[in-house]
C-alpha cells in the first residue's frame, strides 16, 4: 500500500538527527521501502518569504488585476500585480489583522501553472498593463504544496514576516510502498515506532489520549448499540460532540493532510481523516441529529449482514446493490453505511451539522477486503480493515478525534463512550531462548540488545534464562518464535550482519553432458530465426 509519511508530522512522536536519505536507507533496509524522497520547499531557497499585506489597490488600467503593496523584513515595500480573486476583495479595506501571504521575489523558482506538466520556471521581473512587478504572491500550485490555483495561498495571522518560506512551510515527505498485512505501519505513529527502534530512541506519547479516564458503557443515553455479527465486527465505539461549528479545518492540519495525500474538505471531515492517518485507525462521523430524525427518538445503531436485496446511496453518489455478507451499519430506519468501506450519503456530515456521533470499529478483515473487491469500491479505510487492525485501537482514535473536535471545532464531549466489545482476543506470549535467536540469525547478539530492541516495539519482555515476550494487541503478524527473530534481526540490521562462507567444502562441479547438449541446440535453433515456446506442464498432453 502507498503510504506518504510527512517528517515534521512524524516529528510530533520521535526525534532524529539523520539526514533525510539516511533515514530513509535505515527505514528500507528494515523493511519499510521507501520508494521516493520528496524534498518540499527546496526550491524556494533564499528568495520566498512570509509577507504581510499593507495595501490593496485596484490597477489603473485593468479592472481583473490588483496592486498589492507587501511587507517582508526586507527595509522597503514591494508592489506586486495579481489578478487573484480572493485578493481583489481587499481593496475595500484590508481586515485586521493584516492577511499573510507567501511572497516570492525575482529569482525565484516556481511551478509554472499554466504549461503542461507544471515545470519549474524562474520568476523574472515583468510590466504588467503598464505597472512593473518584481515579484509573486502565490498561490498552492506556484509553491508545489497543492493544486488550488483559483486564489493565493493565505497564510495563519500568526506567520512570522521575514521569515524564509522554507524554514516555515518547508518539508520531507516520505513516500512507502507497504508490501503485506502490516497495518501496524500505516500510519505516522507506527513509522515512528519504528523509527524510535532503529535509532535506539525514545517514542513521545503525550499526543495520545489516556483512555483510562473514559467512562464507557455498552448503552450509552444517547444511543442504542447492536452487534448481530460478532464475527464479522469485533468492537463497535463510539462518542458523542455537541454543539459543533462546521469550518474549515487549521492551516497546519490542511498541510499535513494535503502531504499525506488527502484533500482538505471541513474540519469535521478533515479530523476524521487526520487521526486515521496519524494513529491508522479508520473513522467515520454521523449527523447526529439525522439519526435522531430518522429514529424519531435516541437512535439505535445496529451492526448487521445485509438483508437480500438490500441497496445503498453511498456518498460517493452511487446506489450500491449488496450482497448477503456485506456488513452493514444500520439504524432503525434502514442503513447508513457499509462497515469499514464507505458510509451512506443519508446520514453524512454537512455545514448544517451541530452534533457528530464519531465511529471508531474493528471488522473481519477477510470480509471486508471480499466487500471491497465485490463492490469495486476502494477507500483509505478499507485499505486499512484489509490489513488486519488492532481491535484495541479503537477508542483512542476516536478519543483522539473528539479531542481535536472540541479544540477546532468548538465541540462539546459527551462525557460517556459507546463500547461493544462482544470478545476480546487472547494476549499472545512467547518464551523466547536468546541462544536460538543467535543461532538462527548468526550473530552473536547480547541478551540485553534483544531486551532493547523488543521493548523499544512495545512488546512486554520478562527476563531470565529465556525471554517471556509479551506480544502487543497492534502486533498481529506476530505468532509464532521465528516472527520474534525477524523483529530483532531487522532492527538489529541485515546490513550489519557480518558476511561469512559456507563451512562445509563445495561437492565437485561435473559436467552434465545432457543438459550442455540441449542447450547448444537451443541457441543453434534461435539464431536460425526460430522462436522457443514454454508451455504449460500440469495439462493433459493432447490438448
Amino acid at each position: 500500500m502507498a503510504l506518504q509519511i510527512p517528517l515534521n508530522w512524524m516529528r510530533d512522536f520521535v526525534d532524529w538527527s539523520l539526514a533525510d536519505d539516511e533515514l530513509a536507507e535505515r527505514l528500507t533496509i528494515a523493511g519499510l521501502e521507501v520508494e521516493a524522497i520528496e524534498p518540499m520547499g527546496k526550491s524556494w531557497g533564499e528568495l520566498c518569504f512570509v509577507a504581510e499585506i499593507a495595501a490593496v489597490e485596484k490597477h489603473p488600467d485593468a479592472d481583473a488585476l490588483s496592486l498589492v503593496t507587501v511587507q517582508y523584513g526586507a527595509g522597503q515595500p514591494l508592489t506586486v500585480v495579481t489578478g487573484a480573486p480572493n485578493v481583489r476583495e481587499f481593496e475595500a479595506g484590508l481586515p485586521e489583522p493584516a492577511p499573510k501571504i507567501a511572497l516570492a521575489v525575482v529569482g525565484a523558482m516556481l511551478v509554472d501553472a499554466y504549461t503542461e506538466g507544471h515545470p519549474l520556471k524562474q520568476l523574472k521581473p515583468s510590466k504588467i498593463r503598464g505597472i512593473r512587478s518584481e515579484g509573486m504572491i502565490c498561490s498552492e500550485l506556484e509553491l508545489g504544496i497543492g493544486e488550488a490555483h483559483e486564489g493565493i495561498l493565505l497564510l495563519p495571522p500568526d506567520a512570522p514576516t521575514g521569515t524564509l518560506l522554507k524554514d516555515y512551510l518547508g518539508d520531507t515527505v516520505l513516500h512507502f510502498d507497504i508490501k503485506g498485512g502490516f497495518a501496524h505501519l500505516l500510519s505516522i505513529l507506527g513509522v515512528a515506532r519504528e523509527t524510535a527502534a532503529l535509532l535506539n530512541t525514545s517514542l513521545k506519547h503525550n499526543l495520545l489520549p489516556d483512555t483510562s479516564a473514559l467512562t464507557t458503557t455498552e448503552q450509552p443515553n444517547y444511543i442504542g448499540l447492536e452487534i448481530t455479527a460478532p464475527d464479522l465486527c469485533s468492537r463497535y465505539s463510539v462518542l458523542l460532540i455537541r454543539n459543533i461549528k462546521v469550518e474549515p479545518s487549521p492551516f497546519w492540519m490542511q498541510q499535513r493532510l494535503l502531504r499525506s495525500g488527502m484533500r482538505p474538505i471541513n474540519n469535521i471531515v478533515d479530523i476524521t481523516n487526520y487521526v486515521m492517518l496519524e494513529l491508522g485507525q479508520p473513522l467515520h462521523a454521523f449527523d447526529y441529529t439525522v439519526l435522531q430524525a430518522r429514529a424519531g427518538g435516541r437512535p439505535t445503531i445496529t451492526i448487521r449482514r445485509a438483508h437480500p436485496g438490500e441497496t445503498i446511496t453511498t456518498l460517493d453518489e452511487v446506489e450500491r446493490q449488496l450482497g448477503p455478507d456485506t456488513l452493514m451499519i444500520s439504524d432503525t430506519t434502514g442503513t447508513v453505511g457499509i462497515a469499514g468501506v464507505m458510509g451512506g450519503g443519508n446520514s453524512e456530515v454537512s455545514e448544517q451539522t451541530t452534533e457528530v456521533l464519531l465511529e471508531a470499529a474493528n471488522f473481519e478483515f477477510l470480509n471486508n477486503r471480499k466487500t471491497s473487491q465485490l463492490l469495486k469500491l476502494r477507500t483509505e479505510a478499507s485499505e486499512r480493515f484489509g490489513k488486519q487492525l488492532d481491535p484495541e485501537g479503537t477508542l483512542p482514535a476516536v478519543l483522539r478525534a473528539a479531542q481535536l473536535l472540541v479544540a477546532h471545532a468548538s465541540g462539546t464531549l459527551e462525557p460517556i463512550a459507546g463500547d461493544l466489545y462482544p470478545e476480546r482476543p487472547e494476549t499472545v506470549v512467547l518464551e523466547l531462548d536468546p541462544d536460538y535467536v543467535r543461532r538462527v540469525i548468526g550473530v552473536d547478539l547480547s541478551d540485553a540488545e534483544m531486551v532493547r530492541i523488543l521493548t523499544a516495539l512495545e512488546f512486554e519482555v520478562d527476563s531470565g534464562n529465556t525471554l517471556r515476550v509479551t506480544v502487543p494487541s497492534y502486533r498481529l503478524d506476530v505468532r509464532i518464535l521465528a516472527d520474534l527473530v525477524e523483529e530483532i534481526a531487522r532492527i538489529h540490521g541485515y546490513n550489519n550482519m557480518p558476511p561469512s562462507l559456507i563451512r562445509d567444502e563445495l561437492p565437485p562441479q561435473r559436467p552434465n553432458l545432457k543438459l550442455d547438449n540441449a542447450d547448444r541446440i537451443r541457441d543453434l535453433l534461435t539464431s536460425l530465426g526460430l522462436d522457443e515456446i514454454i508451455t504449460y506442464s500440469m495439462i493433459n498432453p493432447k490438448d
